[in-house]
């Protein structure tokens, strides 16, 4: 590979996933970039819709409100996931995204309110006394929603409200970013690629009509590339199979009803994620194929529900030579709290970061595959949570309750079980708060609490926390409803 400048870029993929690497490139790369976009339209499957954080940092580089997002892509604010029958038939679970609790003296209110229940002898109601406490999830479940307030003072600065929006919609709402001269787009499916001998460089991909592209970097969105490539050293990073055991997902629209939020119901062979839209509402359906017949399918989905084949991966190297594999060409998450676009949207702007100056790309592509497994690895610790913590008694799921988790998790729930204190890793993709909620509302009781809370006079703190929780109760009582 030659060291001159890297003067093209091509990148290819379906509508959904070829645009938001596109959107952002279009914005960011110098002018003496050429891109080409290959749109793959001959694939006409539904993705299954969005949910994203209102604060994004994609957005804002990208400068988008949104306010635009909602009105142009279908959809509605929300406040976060519903998991329903996670921990049993009947059971509720609201994992929303949190800014940290005020603490008191220095010392975290969960560490308070545990020390309160060990003194009673009763550890296991942790959860239970935590619960005043949890604001954004407390909003959510009593049919509250605000988007979140700059005043550190409100209890609305602690809400990480989300976007709920259509797949397509969105795919085209990015499209139009990159209108004008910015990109060449093109139409067509990669039938084939020319490679080195070595299979470390691409040289040239040609289109299932003929059209031959050439570019010093191609970027493959969907998988597509990486199944014409000679190149098999990407390698795999660590999946837990046994704990996700789901093969086959679809999706469909149904009427409006009373969900305001995401709702994710765990279900005897799998779960059923369904989105809050503008006029509708996205059913997207992961499942065991051995456990989940048709009719069951049918059943849940309705009749239009046309199932695929899924697998969960991740690929240890996604850039390799002059092919760097992003989204689900890299990793495959899942529709679970929408890990898959956050994945895409946070290795666009990495790439963005790593373009090279020259065509000898190794050092870019080191550093956006080192970035790429520590993401990877809190997004997938992060989807797994819940089912590693699960409760039901069908077989399915007992059995992921015994799965071996990836050490980074097990070091998180190792620490929180012992002392309860998050371990976090370099740049978060997920507030601490959330985690501590969650695995909290998950059953995790830690064997001891922060001595520092020791230091309080239990009666003379409940005034203070009372405080704390009236302010909550006034705030979410003034707050407007969901619908």
């Amino acid at each position: 590979m030659t060291s001159s400048a890297l003067s093209s870029i091509a990148v290819f993929g379906t509508r959904q996933s070829v645009w938001p690497v596109a959107a952002m490139l279009a914005q960011n790369l110098p002018d003496r970039i050429a891109l080409t976009v290959v749109e793959d339209v001959s694939s006409g499957g539904r993705f299954p819709a969005l949910s994203m954080k209102v604060a994004s940092r994609f957005h804002d580089q990208l400068g988008i409100n949104a306010h635009a997002l909602v009105e142009h892509c279908g959809g509605r604010f929300g406040l976060g996931h519903d998991l329903v029958d996670w921990q049993g038939e009947g059971s509720r679970n609201f994992v929303a995204a949190s800014g940290t609790l005020p603490k008191i003296n220095g010392v975290a209110v969960h560490q308070i309110m545990l020390r309160a229940a060990m003194m009673n002898n009763e550890p296991e109601k942790l959860a239970y006394l935590i619960q005043p406490f949890r604001f954004a999830a407390r909003a959510a479940m009593e049919g509250k929603l605000s988007l979140a307030s700059d005043d550190p003072s409100s209890p609305l600065s602690l809400l990480g409200p989300t976007v709920q929006i259509d797949a397509d919609g969105y795919a085209a709402y990015l499209s139009n970013l990159a209108s004008g001269e910015s990109a060449n787009r093109l139409e067509g499916r990669p039938a084939r690629i020319l490679q080195s001998e070595d299979g470390a460089e691409t040289r040239k991909v040609i289109l299932d009509d003929g059209q031959e592209i050439e570019a010093d970097l191609f970027i493959d969105t969907d998988g597509t590339l990486s199944a014409l490539s000679l190149d098999a050293a990407a390698g795999q990073l660590e999946m837990p199979e046994a704990l996700l055991p789901f093969d086959r997902i679809g999706t469909t629209r149904v009427p409006p009803g009373e969900i305001r939020h995401v709702r994710t119901r765990a279900l005897a062979g799998g779960v059923v994620i369904e989105t809050a839209l503008a006029n509708e509402i996205d059913v997207a359906l992961l499942y065991s194929a051995d456990v989940m017949d048709e009719t069951a399918v049918h059943r849940i989905a309705g009749a239009n529900m046309t199932p695929e084949s899924f697998t969960f991966d991740a690929l240890e190297r996604p850039w390799s030579g002059n092919l760097a594999r992003i989204g689900t060409a890299s990793a495959n998450l899942g529709p679970l709290f929408s890990a898959d676009i956050m994945l895409m949207q946070e290795q666009a702007m990495q790439l963005v970061r790593c373009i090279p100056a020259t065509r000898d790309m190794a050092i870019e592509a080191t550093e956006f595959n080192r970035k790429h497994a520590s993401l990877f690895s809190q997004l997938r610790d992060f989807a797994i949570l819940p089912f590693a913590l699960n409760q039901r008694s069908d077989p399915l799921w007992s059995a992921m309750r015994e799965c071996a988790l990836p050490d980074t998790l097990q070091t998180r729930l190792d620490q929180f079980r012992s002392r309860g204190r998050l371990v976090t890793f370099d740049n978060e993709i997920f507030d601490e708060q959330t985690w501590i909620e969650t695995m909290i509302e998950f059953g995790i009781v830690p064997e001891r609490y922060d001595p520092l809370a020791d230091m309080f006079d239990m009666k003379q703190i409940v005034p203070v926390l009372r405080n704390l929780v009236d302010g909550f109760n006034r705030t979410i009582a003034s707050m407007p409803d969901a619908s």
